[in-house]
């Protein structure tokens, strides 16, 4: 009886994390942007930590539009100049910083969002962060994600 609870838990768990992760189109490299606009790519990778938590994006503060599972990428073009990117959580408790970037015409940006474990006072807490990525950086990072729907 013990082993097949154990299973049972183990089913719902896995379930959970994979509901949490992307289902759309493998990424394949960047789109072509227009001459006259920029194009963020935001993307995050495998960690088991808050695996199944989706996160949301804001763009220049508007309503938090696009979803970020785990294993996943959005892409948003923009006009070129300054913006910012916050993330937070799905349930608006962890928010994950805001990030200044400068996206120049015809630019191609990319920003990780990181989930780890930060240590708040000796205690291990789950946190998030996000990080500007090189190209090279990013596109190694995300041969195996999917687009987020």
């Amino acid at each position: 009886m013990t082993t097949r609870r154990v299973h049972v838990i183990a089913a719902l768990v896995f379930g959970t994390a994979l509901g949490g992760c992307a289902t759309g189109a493998r990424f394949d490299g960047p789109q072509a942007v227009p001459p006259d606009r920029a194009q963020l790519y935001v993307y995050r990778t495998a960690s088991m930590v808050g695996l199944a938590n989706s996160h949301k994006i804001a763009i220049d503060s508007k309503p938090e539009t696009l979803s970020l599972p785990a294993l996943s990428w959005q892409r948003a073009v923009l006009y070129p100049g300054p913006h910012d990117v916050t993330i937070k959580d799905f349930f608006g408790l962890t928010q994950c910083g805001t990030l200044r970037l400068e996206l120049a015409p015809g630019q191609t940006a990319y920003v990780e969002n990181i989930v780890g474990t930060i240590n708040s006072a000796g205690v291990p807490v789950v946190g998030c962060w996000m990080a500007h990525r090189t190209p090279d950086e990013a596109l190694k990072a995300m041969t195996d994600l999917r687009a987020a729907q």
